[in-house]
């Protein structure tokens, strides 16, 4: 019997199939998570970069009508290749009183849409002071700013049991300043060039 085992550790044949057998599982989950992780990489930077687009395009803009609204979630859709799930929401803030101080100033809101309407609520002057206050640069007073908020539903190639990436809700925030005026007016509303 010793003599067996003798011999059974000698031989060598089929020895790559058996190395094989145990390797290929774990070649195939380190492709499938380092696909899975560029990928989701690849998605944080398109929504990003979407987002940046759609700033810039409003920027340069004196007046935003809703079918431009829903150009703007439209293009935002697509730059993503992002589902229906996809939302844009376009704020106004102006700076009222007290701006020189981040801890005191008054924020306003101007005006506030989303894209797809209803998609999430408008945001209020009291949102912008509780949530956005420290996003929001320093301003001087009068001075607006465009803050252009947008999501898209990322969903992985493989499933998060094998690669630790989940479906997730990629959500981003750019600041600009209008570029053409003091501010962006929505649907000619409110936008009288003396109100400030």
């Amino acid at each position: 019997m010793l003599n067996f085992f003798r011999q059974f550790k000698r031989r060598d044949e089929g020895s790559v199939t058996v190395e094989a057998v145990i390797i290929l599982p774990v070649i195939l989950v380190v492709f499938m998570g380092t696909f899975t992780y560029f990928d989701v990489f690849r998605a944080k930077s398109q929504s990003l970069k979407a987002n940046y687009a759609i700033s810039d395009l409003i920027s340069r803009e004196n007046n935003v009508t809703p079918n431009e609204m829903q150009g703007y979630g439209k293009v935002f859709r697509y730059l993503t290749q992002s589902s229906n799930e996809s939302w844009v929401r376009v704020t106004v803030v102006r700076c009222k009183r007290n701006c020189g101080n981040r801890n005191t100033r008054k924020l306003v809101r101007f005006w506030s849409r989303a894209y797809p309407d209803g998609a999430v609520p408008r945001l209020t002057t009291t949102a912008i002071r509780a949530s956005y206050n420290d996003a929001i640069p320093d301003m001087y007073k009068g001075e607006y700013l465009v803050m252009v908020e947008s999501s898209a539903r990322y969903v992985p190639p493989f499933s998060g049991e094998w690669t630790g990436i989940y479906p997730r809700t990629l959500e981003d925030l750019v600041i600009t300043k209008p570029r053409d005026g003091p501010k962006i007016c929505f649907n000619n509303e409110d936008c009288n060039p003396g109100d400030s």
